[in-house]
């Protein structure tokens, strides 16, 4: 009797349409970016990222400054200088990315060691 009702039961089982697959799966979908995304908030927490984007950010705009450097300077405006201003403006710009990368290395390791320290 029993094995009946079983196989019964697995006649009477019904594919859902194809409307509420695509809907189920729009919400699996929509619920998996919702834990990636708290994942990625406990993450960031946890080991700081953002406050890391900070202080790069920070030290290349120190740069910046140092090296007076104007990020809005077009190309026409750049070659209107004379060869003596663009060299002397380029060896500015070579000397300000030349920091901020070896800053960001400096930066990178820094986050690595304290990701290592927990």
């Amino acid at each position: 009797m029993a094995k009946a009702m079983v196989i019964k039961m697995v006649h009477e089982l019904q594919k859902a349409s194809v409307w509420k697959r695509i809907s189920a799966s729009l919400a699996d979908l929509v619920l998996l970016v919702v834990v990636i995304e708290g994942l990625v908030l406990i993450l960031n927490a946890v080991f700081g990222f953002e406050s890391y984007i900070e202080r790069r950010d920070a030290l290349e705009e120190k740069y910046i400054v140092e090296y007076g450097i104007d990020r809005d300077m077009t190309e026409a405006e750049l070659d209107a200088l004379s060869d003596a201003e663009r060299e002397a403006y380029m060896a500015k710009v070579e000397a300000a990315t030349w920091h901020t990368k070896a800053m960001r290395r400096l930066l990178s390791y820094s986050a690595r060691s304290s990701v290592l320290r927990l």
